[in-house]
């Protein structure tokens, strides 16, 4: 049982590059299998054919079961494109001029359902879409002149043991039933094999974050002892004001990394955060009073950073320039939504600047 299983499961890998997208080895796997599928189908129909001494259709089989394993070859060494096509042609080989042959009481028609279902399950992707149309074009001239035979002068209905009738009836739900077992189970491999891919990205992203966070953070840490080494007030506020730039860009990694959403971040969290470790480096609370007002948004990667850059660089200014000696700096930072906008407004108890000159206190970020 064991043994195979391993063949089957070589067998339906057959053709599966190294490079092939998860769609790419589910489509090369299931024509493996429906090609194998198909050659038992037609194997077995025609060993009930020669029991009936139906030898007129025998033919038709003989021909299908001598092309069906040249699409595991093809598929193989052409790959699922070229496969796929001959895959339609056999079958069309096939099922034509039976119909034409056995008539339309035989209902041997019945067996293009299978054939549109394997259409529709196997290209259903916009990167196939127009082989599939294609194929489904080409199942429809089939089956129209198959009809139009029908109703042509020269037809005449001949006459069918009710036995074949049941077989083909039998045939066309069972290979509707197996086709669709087929592109279920290979449909579920292939959703595992996506999720596999996305955990592995997800844990090589968070690494990556991670690093940089580390990376940005050795960086901060450089500036502070840079600024503690300089006896130079002047050089000391640049040093910070670099670190507080960094720690702004490496506090976002910081947090995708913790929360491991690589989409997005909160900017409520991440705005507060900032903001305490900027009161904190300019004195903490003895210094200053901070009022923050904000929604609960969640931004993405692009906009987080520059939102933090923006807003050190306001409450740097605000520590700078607007305190007034004997009065504690008080902060009031909001922050909104609007329009698919975000809008962040920092204000201050400070002196202030003439009117005139006074900018619109939102930033749109």
């Amino acid at each position: 049982m064991n043994s195979f299983r391993s063949w089957l499961l070589r067998f339906s890998n057959s053709g599966v590059n190294n490079d092939y997208l998860p769609w790419e080895i589910a489509l090369t796997r299931k024509l493996n299998q429906l090609s194998l599928v198909s050659f038992l189908n037609v194997f077995i129909v025609s060993l009930v054919f020669i029991i009936l001494k139906e030898y007129t259709f025998l033919w038709i089989g003989i021909t299908v079961l001598i092309l069906t394993p040249i699409i595991y070859l093809v598929n193989r060494i052409k790959g699922y494109i070229a496969a796929s096509y001959l895959f339609y042609f056999v079958g069309f080989v096939l099922l034509n001029p039976l119909a034409i042959t056995m008539g339309s009481d035989s209902l041997i028609i019945l067996n293009y359902f299978p054939v549109i279902i394997s259409v529709l399950q196997m290209y259903g992707r916009k990167e196939l879409l127009k082989h599939m149309i294609i194929l489904f074009s080409l199942c429809l001239i089939s089956v129209i002149g198959i009809i139009s035979y029908y109703y042509s002068t020269d037809y005449v209905a001949p006459k069918i043991d009710p036995l074949v009738k049941s077989i083909n009836i039998l045939f066309s739900v069972t290979s509707t039933i197996i086709f669709m077992l087929i592109s279920s189970l290979e449909n579920y491999k292939k959703e595992e094999l996506i999720t596999k891919y996305v955990k592995e990205k997800e844990v090589l992203l968070a690494e990556v974050f991670h690093r940089v966070k580390n990376n940005m953070n050795i960086i901060t840490s450089i500036l502070n002892l840079k600024k503690h080494m300089s006896e130079s007030e002047e050089v000391q506020v640049a040093m910070e004001e670099c670190r507080n730039r960094v720690f702004s860009m490496a506090l976002v990694h910081k947090r995708i990394y913790q929360t491991n959403n690589i989409s997005s971040i909160n900017l409520k969290d991440y705005a507060r955060e900032l903001l305490d470790e900027l009161i904190n480096g300019m004195g903490g609370d003895d210094q200053l009073e901070l009022d923050f007002q904000s929604e609960n948004i969640d931004i993405d990667l692009n906009k987080a950073i520059p939102c933090g850059l923006i807003i050190n660089e306001l409450v740097t200014n605000s520590f700078k320039y607007a305190r007034i000696p004997g009065k504690k700096l008080k902060l009031i930072v909001k922050i909104k939504t609007k329009e698919e906008q975000i809008y962040i407004n920092i204000q201050d108890n400070g002196p202030g600047i003439n009117e005139e000159k006074r900018p619109n206190h939102w930033v749109c970020c």
